[in-house]
Protein backbone atom coordinates (compact mmCIF):
# COMPACT_ATOMS: atom_id res chain seq x y z
CA UNK A 1 0.00 0.00 0.00
CA UNK A 2 2.12 2.76 -1.41
CA UNK A 3 -0.80 5.90 -0.69
CA UNK A 4 -1.22 6.05 2.92
CA UNK A 5 2.36 8.64 4.36
CA UNK A 6 1.88 8.99 7.79
CA UNK A 7 0.52 5.87 9.46
CA UNK A 8 1.61 1.84 8.58
CA UNK A 9 -1.24 1.23 5.72
CA UNK A 10 -2.41 -1.66 8.14
CA UNK A 11 -3.09 1.02 10.59
CA UNK A 12 -4.89 3.43 8.51
CA UNK A 13 -6.99 0.28 7.01
CA UNK A 14 -8.29 -0.83 11.12
CA UNK A 15 -8.74 2.86 11.98
CA UNK A 16 -10.64 3.11 8.68
CA UNK A 17 -13.32 0.56 8.95
CA UNK A 18 -12.56 -0.78 12.14
CA UNK A 19 -12.14 -4.04 11.93
CA UNK A 20 -9.15 -6.15 11.76
CA UNK A 21 -10.87 -9.18 10.51
CA UNK A 22 -12.67 -7.37 7.61
CA UNK A 23 -9.25 -6.98 6.58
CA UNK A 24 -7.92 -9.99 6.72
CA UNK A 25 -10.68 -11.70 5.35
CA UNK A 26 -11.19 -9.40 2.27
CA UNK A 27 -7.34 -10.42 1.60
CA UNK A 28 -7.08 -14.42 2.50
CA UNK A 29 -10.84 -15.48 1.35
CA UNK A 30 -13.03 -15.71 -1.49
CA UNK A 31 -15.99 -15.41 0.40
CA UNK A 32 -18.71 -13.19 -1.20
CA UNK A 33 -19.20 -9.78 0.99
CA UNK A 34 -21.89 -7.11 1.26
CA UNK A 35 -20.21 -3.62 3.00
CA UNK A 36 -22.19 -1.80 4.28
CA UNK A 37 -20.99 1.46 6.59
CA UNK A 38 -21.11 5.15 6.42
CA UNK A 39 -19.41 7.48 3.78
CA UNK A 40 -15.39 7.81 4.40
CA UNK A 41 -15.07 4.73 6.42
CA UNK A 42 -13.05 2.78 4.53
CA UNK A 43 -15.85 0.21 1.91
CA UNK A 44 -13.85 1.17 -1.42
CA UNK A 45 -10.63 0.02 0.14
CA UNK A 46 -12.11 -3.35 1.34
CA UNK A 47 -12.89 -3.59 -2.43
CA UNK A 48 -8.92 -2.61 -3.12
CA UNK A 49 -7.40 -5.30 -0.89
CA UNK A 50 -9.83 -7.94 -2.82
CA UNK A 51 -8.39 -6.52 -5.59
CA UNK A 52 -4.92 -6.69 -4.50
CA UNK A 53 -6.02 -10.54 -4.11
CA UNK A 54 -6.89 -10.90 -7.57
CA UNK A 55 -3.83 -9.64 -8.91
CA UNK A 56 -1.78 -11.47 -6.48
CA UNK A 57 -3.51 -15.05 -6.95
CA UNK A 58 -4.98 -15.08 -9.85
CA UNK A 59 -2.76 -12.68 -12.21
CA UNK A 60 -4.68 -13.88 -15.63
CA UNK A 61 -8.04 -12.75 -13.86
CA UNK A 62 -10.00 -9.34 -14.18
CA UNK A 63 -11.54 -6.98 -11.95
CA UNK A 64 -15.06 -5.74 -13.20
CA UNK A 65 -15.97 -2.34 -11.10
CA UNK A 66 -19.54 -1.44 -11.39
CA UNK A 67 -20.44 1.78 -10.70
CA UNK A 68 -24.07 3.11 -10.98
CA UNK A 69 -23.37 6.71 -12.33
CA UNK A 70 -20.72 7.80 -15.27
CA UNK A 71 -19.54 10.63 -12.14
CA UNK A 72 -18.46 7.72 -10.34
CA UNK A 73 -17.20 5.49 -12.77
CA UNK A 74 -14.57 8.07 -13.97
CA UNK A 75 -13.59 8.90 -10.32
CA UNK A 76 -12.46 5.54 -9.60
CA UNK A 77 -10.95 4.98 -13.17
CA UNK A 78 -8.56 8.85 -12.27
CA UNK A 79 -7.82 6.92 -9.13
CA UNK A 80 -7.10 3.77 -9.98
CA UNK A 81 -4.96 4.70 -13.34
CA UNK A 82 -2.69 6.40 -10.65
CA UNK A 83 -2.68 3.62 -7.98
CA UNK A 84 -3.11 0.56 -10.32
CA UNK A 85 -1.47 1.60 -13.34
CA UNK A 86 1.00 2.97 -12.63
CA UNK A 87 4.78 0.95 -11.00
CA UNK A 88 4.95 -1.46 -9.26
CA UNK A 89 1.55 -2.45 -10.27
CA UNK A 90 1.10 -1.81 -13.42
CA UNK A 91 -2.32 -2.91 -14.31
CA UNK A 92 -4.23 -1.89 -17.19
CA UNK A 93 -7.69 0.36 -15.94
CA UNK A 94 -10.31 0.78 -19.07
CA UNK A 95 -13.48 2.42 -18.90
CA UNK A 96 -16.49 0.98 -20.41
CA UNK A 97 -19.00 3.24 -20.09
CA UNK A 98 -21.91 5.09 -22.75
CA UNK A 99 -18.99 7.64 -23.27
CA UNK A 100 -16.47 5.53 -23.63
CA UNK A 101 -16.30 1.60 -25.27
CA UNK A 102 -12.81 0.41 -25.92
CA UNK A 103 -11.78 -1.88 -28.68
CA UNK A 104 -12.29 -5.95 -27.71
CA UNK A 105 -8.52 -5.83 -27.80
CA UNK A 106 -8.41 -3.23 -25.10
CA UNK A 107 -10.93 -5.27 -23.25
CA UNK A 108 -9.26 -8.59 -23.54
CA UNK A 109 -5.53 -6.88 -21.86
CA UNK A 110 -7.32 -5.15 -19.29
CA UNK A 111 -6.78 -6.07 -15.52
CA UNK A 112 -9.42 -3.77 -14.09
CA UNK A 113 -12.49 -3.04 -16.16
CA UNK A 114 -14.91 0.03 -14.50
CA UNK A 115 -18.30 0.27 -16.09
CA UNK A 116 -21.75 0.90 -15.57
CA UNK A 117 -24.47 -1.51 -14.94
CA UNK A 118 -26.28 -0.87 -18.28
CA UNK A 119 -23.16 -1.52 -19.92
CA UNK A 120 -21.57 -4.69 -18.48
CA UNK A 121 -25.31 -6.31 -18.42
CA UNK A 122 -25.20 -5.66 -21.79
CA UNK A 123 -22.06 -7.16 -22.72
CA UNK A 124 -22.15 -10.22 -20.04
CA UNK A 125 -25.53 -11.76 -21.39
CA UNK A 126 -23.50 -13.44 -24.22
CA UNK A 127 -20.69 -14.78 -21.62
CA UNK A 128 -20.48 -17.76 -23.10
CA UNK A 129 -18.87 -16.55 -26.18
CA UNK A 130 -16.92 -13.63 -25.01
CA UNK A 131 -13.42 -15.04 -23.19
CA UNK A 132 -13.51 -11.47 -21.24
CA UNK A 133 -15.89 -11.82 -19.50
CA UNK A 134 -15.34 -15.45 -18.61
CA UNK A 135 -12.02 -14.57 -17.37
CA UNK A 136 -13.21 -12.41 -14.62
CA UNK A 137 -12.08 -13.39 -10.75
CA UNK A 138 -13.70 -10.58 -8.99
CA UNK A 139 -16.66 -8.31 -8.96
CA UNK A 140 -17.02 -4.89 -7.34
CA UNK A 141 -20.61 -3.16 -7.01
CA UNK A 142 -20.64 -0.15 -5.63
CA UNK A 143 -23.50 1.20 -4.54
CA UNK A 144 -25.27 -1.80 -3.88
CA UNK A 145 -28.14 0.10 -2.19
CA UNK A 146 -29.74 1.55 -5.28
CA UNK A 147 -31.36 -1.97 -5.72
CA UNK A 148 -34.69 -0.24 -4.71
CA UNK A 149 -34.20 2.25 -7.48
CA UNK A 150 -35.16 2.68 -11.16
CA UNK A 151 -31.73 1.13 -11.94
CA UNK A 152 -31.81 -1.55 -9.38
CA UNK A 153 -33.52 -4.58 -11.54
CA UNK A 154 -29.89 -4.62 -14.00
CA UNK A 155 -27.75 -4.10 -11.29
CA UNK A 156 -29.94 -7.41 -9.49
CA UNK A 157 -29.50 -9.14 -12.65
CA UNK A 158 -25.58 -8.62 -12.61
CA UNK A 159 -25.66 -9.45 -9.13
CA UNK A 160 -27.76 -12.97 -9.53
CA UNK A 161 -26.28 -13.86 -13.07
CA UNK A 162 -22.66 -14.10 -11.71
CA UNK A 163 -24.00 -16.73 -8.86
CA UNK A 164 -25.02 -18.80 -12.00
CA UNK A 165 -22.39 -19.11 -13.92
CA UNK A 166 -20.05 -21.98 -14.32
CA UNK A 167 -17.13 -20.10 -13.32
CA UNK A 168 -15.47 -21.12 -9.87
CA UNK A 169 -13.26 -18.65 -9.12
CA UNK A 170 -15.72 -15.54 -9.63
CA UNK A 171 -16.25 -14.04 -5.63
CA UNK A 172 -17.80 -10.24 -5.49
CA UNK A 173 -17.62 -7.34 -3.12
CA UNK A 174 -20.81 -5.67 -3.08
CA UNK A 175 -20.83 -2.08 -1.20
CA UNK A 176 -23.67 0.05 0.00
Amino acid sequence: FFFFKQKTAYEMLRSLVGSEMCIRDRYHTDNNVLIGAPTGSGKTIMAEIAIFRVFNLMPTQKVIYIAPLKALAKERLKDWKLRLGQPPLNKSVLELTGDFTPDLESLVKSDVLITTPEKWDGISRNWQNRGYVKNVGLLVIDEIHLLGQDRGPVIEVIAVSYTHLTLPTIYSVQIS
